[in-house]
């Protein structure tokens, strides 16, 4: 059984019970499986596909869980990134890394400074090869998990 299966399983095994508890707060086995399959559309209609790499940096919250399933759900390999660590140390994990995209928690970007690689790949289909888009980092597709958008 991998991740994906154990997500399905308890989804249909405990159903409404708790899968995560977070300041009070609930979300089902039933309603992470429900986010992380809204999450694998989001990333598949941002081009991920099984095989890619997807690097996170979040803080310990369901939104890291979802996003984590939701990239599994794509057949994605999940790189998590410490938020803790410094620009410069994230930079060198995306630029080693091959992932695709870059998923962040918006509240880590700090004074609009986001982490960039200092050299972008030249070759024709790995990372940094195509063009960012507006307010992303240069060579790496990024995108913002917002709360509730999963």
């Amino acid at each position: 059984m991998n991740l994906v299966e154990m997500v399905d399983r308890n989804a249909r095994k405990f159903g409404s019970k708790d899968a995560i508890r977070y300041q009070g707060r609930g979300v089902s086995f039933r309603e992470l499986k429900d986010r992380a399959e809204r999450a694998a559309g989001v990333l598949q209609a941002r081009g991920i596909e099984p095989g890619d790499v997807v690097a996170v940096m979040s803080q310990n919250t369901p939104d890291f869980v979802t996003t984590f399933f939701g990239a599994q759900k794509a057949g994605a390999a999940v790189v998590p990134v410490n938020h803790k660590l410094a620009a410069p140390e994230v930079r060198y994990i995306l630029e080693h890394s091959g992932a695709k995209i870059f998923l962040f928690d918006g509240s880590l970007a700090q004074n609009g400074e986001r982490p960039q690689p200092s050299h972008p790949p030249d070759r024709p289909g790995q990372p940094g090869s195509g063009p960012a888009p507006a307010g992303g980092t240069a060579g790496i597709r990024t995108g913002v998990p917002a709360r509730g958008r999963f």
